[in-house]
């Protein structure tokens, strides 16, 4: 249960209505609400349509005067009434525990309580904390309980905001009035909650804000002037004024007019306030985003970026392990709770949290993944092994997973590629998956086997047939595999119909493929490719200048050649980069090694690729 009141230094500000669409959207979310009438003077929850015949029941008035006559608590549940919202489409049921019975003897019995001799002289404080253990244990099991606090500073209105709250929605219209009045009870409510040992968190929200044009930036002014002087960093939201009849008749807007900007605004606000209660499972979720968004980009509340980022104070280690405990058999909760342990360096409770996730089924690709690395990262290779196993046999793998996890099962396993062989997540991969995928594939000879399998399947799909990356890659993996004469065909039954077409990669694959075929390179594709070279650096990368280095020196023009893998290196970035040297996709290290190794064959005489001395392997 999660106690939130709304209080007011003056009225005016709308603090009910703000109550009654908190509370309708709290219910629409499936929340299971009670709204306590604590404005004694002034009750307006019973005005509310679905609460107008709470008005005829007992509440809190006559709750307190039967405590007073016969100093015993009396029960609670009788004092709740039940009312309902509709709301799409639905009869949802809400609760009310009122004012108090609304009638000629109302005002005496009010008028009667003498508040001071009832905290003083009679235990009032041990009533309301009765009052609070009670709703707690109801049968009906409430989620959240809104409390609707009289304005100004009373006795009643420090029951509300300090002994009964866990949260103080505390609403105010930007004028010094408003926020120097103000000052003095937010640091009451602070120092009070730091000697109990239950928090009173404080949400300010300006409310009734003028939605007008700043000139003079005297709403600017005054919203700082709060922040500076209530001690907020942020609203937790901000109310504006909105002119429409339906206010009149106290049209609750979340409901009424979803779609307004004011129903908007209160959805906003019953969102912070959701926040703040870990019990709640979107409470937690939205709080471990939060929290996991502040460490890693330093972000407030609102999303705006912080400097003052202390991710191991006691406060957030004591969150994120009650969190935990609350909520030990939710996995998604256990997985955003892993990410913030991740982003804190805290292995141990991250892979304690990893594994809650999977024992509560939450058992995505992405849980075992990162349990991999975690497990990696304290050389615990076996057990990695069989999550990134895992990873690999789920039909639910994106391919996004899958690529890291292929990378990761190859740095530890030398048979890697078996697994990969019936992997449900490489038969289902649309051609749009597969440029990174082949990256990490094609990279040696094993998962050039594979990478053939997936490219020949894709062929074999109509919708992929004529894909230029599937048949490109396919010739480049004919080529990697020795399969020379396959390559040739595939790529083009008519030499002259292929160069006629001038698609140069496709010309360059053919004639590497035909030199290994007949072990002599075609100079005339050769010949063409050099006099088709365009000699732009500036749209062209290093596998470019390094296909034409290759061709420069198969014409004897040596200084062209090197000049072009000068280039080659140049152009180079970061990640893979496909090597025409050894048909191949290598890291950048590798691709330096390859243009150096060009370099010293130029300068020997002896221009002889290593894919020319692939074996033809076996496919099938």
């Amino acid at each position: 249960m999660f106690v939130i009141t709304f209080y007011s230094y003056k009225g005016g500000v709308g603090r009910t209505m703000a109550l009654m669409n908190t509370a309708a959207e709290l219910t629409k979310r499936g929340r299971r609400v009670l709204i306590l009438d604590f404005d004694l003077e002034a009750p307006g929850i019973s005005t509310y349509r679905p609460f107008q015949h709470s008005s005829e029941c007992p509440g809190i008035v006559d709750y307190v005067s039967e405590f007073a006559e016969t100093l015993k608590a009396p029960n609670a549940s009788d004092f709740i009434v039940e009312c309902s919202f509709s709301t799409d489409g639905e009869i949802r049921p809400v609760w009310a525990f009122p004012a108090g019975r609304r009638g000629e003897s109302y005002g005496a019995k009010l008028a009667s309580i003498d508040w001071q001799d009832l905290y003083v002289n009679r235990d009032g404080y041990l009533l309301f904390e009765d009052l609070r253990q009670q709703l707690k244990d109801d049968h009906r099991n409430f989620d959240y309980v809104l409390v609707d606090s009289r304005t100004g500073y009373t006795d009643v209105g420090g029951i509300c905001t300090r002994q009964l709250a866990d949260v103080v929605v505390v609403m105010f219209f930007p004028n010094e009035q408003n926020i120097f009045g103000l000052e003095s009870i937010a640091s009451e409510i602070r120092i009070d909650s730091l000697i109990r040992s239950r928090k009173t968190e404080l949400l300010f929200v300006p409310s009734n804000v003028p939605d007008l044009d700043d000139e003079e930036g005297i709403l600017k002014h005054m919203m700082e002037l709060a922040s500076e002087r209530l001690k907020y960093d942020e609203a937790s939201a901000v109310i504006h004024h909105y002119d429409s009849m339906s206010l009149i008749d106290q049209s609750i807007f979340t409901l009424s007019r979803p779609n307004s900007r004011l129903a908007e605004e209160y959805r906003g606000l019953t969102k912070s306030i959701v926040q703040l209660n870990i019990e709640d499972r979107e409470g937690a979720l939205s709080s471990l985003q939060r929290l996991r968004r502040h460490l890693e980009y330093g972000e407030g509340r609102n999303g705006r970026r912080r400097a003052d980022s202390k991710p191991w104070d006691t406060k957030t280690i004591g969150l994120l392990d009650e969190i935990g405990r609350i909520h030990s058999a939710d996995g998604e909760v256990a997985w955003v709770l892993a990410t913030v342990y991740k982003s804190l360096g805290n292995l141990s409770n991250e892979l304690n949290a990893l594994n809650d996730a999977l024992t509560a089924g939450y058992n995505s690709a992405n849980v075992h993944l990162r349990r991999a690395f975690n497990l990696m990262s304290q050389s615990r290779v076996a057990e990695a092994r069989d999550d990134l196993l895992a990873v690999v046999a789920s039909e639910t793998t994106r391919p996004i997973e899958l690529t890291s996890a292929i990378e990761a099962l190859r740095a530890i396993d030398p048979d890697w590629y078996r697994a990969l062989e019936v992997s449900p997540a490489l038969l289902n991969l649309e051609s749009s998956d597969l440029s990174r995928l082949s990256e990490v594939l094609m990279t040696e000879t094993n998962g050039l086997k594979i990478a053939y399998k997936i490219f020949e399947r894709s062929l074999i799909n109509n919708e992929q047939a004529t894909n230029d990356f599937v048949r490109n890659h396919f010739a480049l993996t004919l080529i990697g595999l020795g399969q020379f004469a396959d390559a040739v065909s595939f790529i083009s039954s008519d030499r002259s119909e292929l160069v006629s077409g001038g698609d140069t990669p496709a010309i360059f694959n053919f004639a590497m493929a035909e030199w290994g075929l007949n072990g002599t390179p075609p100079y005339e594709l050769i010949t063409y490719l050099v006099s088709s070279d365009k000699k732009e650096i500036s749209p062209h990368g290093a596998n470019y200048f390094q296909c034409l280095a290759l061709c420069y020196a198969l014409s004897d023009d040596y200084t062209t050649a090197r000049s072009y893998i000068a280039n080659a290196k140049r152009s180079l970035g970061p990640g893979r980069i496909f090597s025409s040297w050894r048909y191949r996709y290598v890291d950048r290290d590798s691709m330096i090694e390859d243009l150096e190794e060009m370099d010293r064959s130029l300068q020997a005489g002896q221009i002889k690729p290593p894919f020319l001395n692939s074996n033809r392997e076996y496919l099938h």
